[in-house]
This record gives C-alpha cells, sequence and structure tokens, in this order.
C-alpha cells in the first residue's frame, strides 16, 4: 500500500484570522505546512517561527520557492484583491476568506483570471465565509421572522 501524498500548503496573512489557518494547517497529518507571507517582517517572521515553517515577504517569491498545491489567505478584507490575484496568476489552488473583493471590476477581473487559469491547469478556488458575526446572522434571523 502506498504512502499518502500531503498536501502541500502555504499561508498569506500573519495576522489574527491567518494564526487559526496556521494553528489548524500546522496540526493536520495529510497537510505539510511549508510557509508564511506577510505584510509586517517582524509579526511574519515571529509567526513562522512559531509554526516551524519559513517566512516571506513576497507572495510571488513564496509560490516560486515552496510550489504549493494550496494556498491559505487570510488578510482584512480590504487587502484581498492583489495577493488573490497574485496566487490566480501563479496557477495555485486558492483558499479565500470572504469578501473576496469589494468591487466589481476587481470581481471581474479575478473571474476571468480565475478561468483562464481553469482552462490552462484545471486551477480550483473556493471563497469561505466563516460565521464570525454569529450575533449578527441570530439578529437577523429574529428580525427576518419577526421574533
Amino acid at each position: 500500500m502506498s504512502t499518502p501524498t500531503k498536501i502541500k500548503a502555504v499561508l498569506i496573512g500573519a495576522g489574527g484570522w491567518g494564526l487559526q489557518h496556521a494553528r489548524i494547517l500546522s496540526e493536520r497529518p495529510d497537510v505539510d505546512f511549508l510557509a508564511i507571507a506577510g505584510r509586517t517582517p517582524e509579526k511574519t517572521r515571529s509567526r513562522a517561527a512559531q509554526f516551524g515553517v519559513r517566512a516571506y515577504m513576497n507572495i510571488t517569491d513564496m509560490l516560486k520557492e515552496e510550489k504549493p498545491d494550496l494556498a491559505f489567505l487570510s488578510l482584512p478584507n480590504d487587502g484581498h484583491f492583489q495577493p488573490t490575484l497574485e496566487v490566480i496568476r501563479a496557477g495555485v489552488p486558492l483558499f479565500v476568506e470572504k469578501p473576496l473583493v469589494f468591487d466589481l471590476k476587481e470581481a471581474d477581473q479575478l473571474l476571468q483570471g480565475r478561468r483562464t487559469a481553469i482552462c490552462s491547469s484545471g486551477l480550483t478556488s473556493i471563497t469561505i465565509m466563516p460565521s464570525r458575526w454569529p450575533w449578527r446572522i441570530r439578529r437577523s434571523r429574529k428580525e427576518d421572522s419577526g421574533i
């Protein structure tokens, strides 16, 4: 029986939510967590050291050097566009938190880049909506139902 291949994963974002992604990636037996790219050198190096992975300040360099199977993007909402575009252009499957972007022209550009990447390399991407504000969701449901 062959040994299952681990998924080579990288993380873009060394902040609070990035910490949660890093923790989960580092605990999964089917993942080889390789590196973290961040915007703040000290925080990025510290977070990378915390999980025993390499630190990068440049996403493109990280993707070229690490050659990941999957990239996780966990940045402030208004910082999603350029990093997401870099990952798409590199042809790396992507996991990004919502909102993808706030501007429809940026969304169209990302979707067009994704379509091109899918046709050329079979790129997969997913945008998730974590329950960051469950109290708002509960409140909204109560208002909708008249409770």
